[in-house]
């Protein structure tokens, strides 16, 4: 079921958004470049989970990536001591992701 999950999943998504991104997303306003992500207009709410295993630069650039969204509404929770899998398939992801996630869904 993991290899699964994490055959499809990419990694650095979004990419764009993360801090060394910043350059290339300025290209939005030439309007030569095929890039508009329109990211810093969104209006979705977001749920961000991130760890601190996976480095401070990484934990950084999602944490600037969510609340650069545009949203007014962004929920960031920070995971000490944990990988990147744990945040799916750790002990703790249960009590520490997916049900605070299913509240946050519940409540919007």
């Amino acid at each position: 079921m993991l290899a699964r999950l994490l055959a499809g999943y990419d990694r650095y998504y979004p990419a764009i958004q993360n801090l060394e991104g910043r350059a290339l997303a300025q290209q939005d306003d030439d309007p030569s470049s095929p890039l508009d992500d329109g990211w810093g207009e969104s209006s979705l709410p977001i749920f961000y989970v991130g760890s601190t295993g996976m480095g401070a630069r990484a934990l950084r650039d999602g944490i600037h990536s969510a609340v650069e969204s545009g949203s007014k509404d962004v929920q960031v929770r920070v995971l000490e001591d944990c990988g990147h899998l744990d945040v799916l398939v750790g002990e703790a992801s249960q009590r520490e992701v997916f049900e605070p996630l299913l509240a946050w869904l519940k409540s919007h």
